[in-house]
């Protein structure tokens, strides 16, 4: 039996068994950290590229609703003179009698030409 421990101690403690269990599982720290570190880069870059992606969208829809708000100011300059061109028409139509109706259909003309 003293034999058989005897011969045990000196395979795992000759053979370098606890030397290589020790530096196995160190590796194995140094993978597992290694692959931790690979995959926080990953993230890193994927978060860089949504970031910068999310910026200029952003940029794009700052520049899209500047453009708008251009287009509804002249939109509303432009319903503005209409209106006005309409209340004039609308009172010279009020105005109109048998005797100035050639008048008044002309001054009509010439105001919704001016508006074009």
């Amino acid at each position: 039996m003293e034999q058989y421990i005897s011969l045990i101690l000196n395979l795992v403690l000759g053979g370098g068994f606890i030397t290589t269990v020790v530096m196995l599982r160190a590796q194995k720290r140094q993978g597992m950290a290694a692959a931790q570190k690979s995959e926080i880069d990953n993230l890193e870059r994927v978060a860089g590229i949504w970031r910068k992606s999310l910026e200029e969208r952003e940029k794009f829809f700052e520049e899209e609703m500047a453009s708008l708000r251009r287009k509804i100011g002249e939109m509303e300059a432009t319903i503005r003179g209409l209106t006005s061109t309409n209340k004039q028409i609308l009172k010279i139509l009020k105005d109109i009698n048998h005797d100035n109706l050639e008048q008044k259909k002309e001054e009509a003309k010439t105001l919704a030409n001016t508006q074009n």
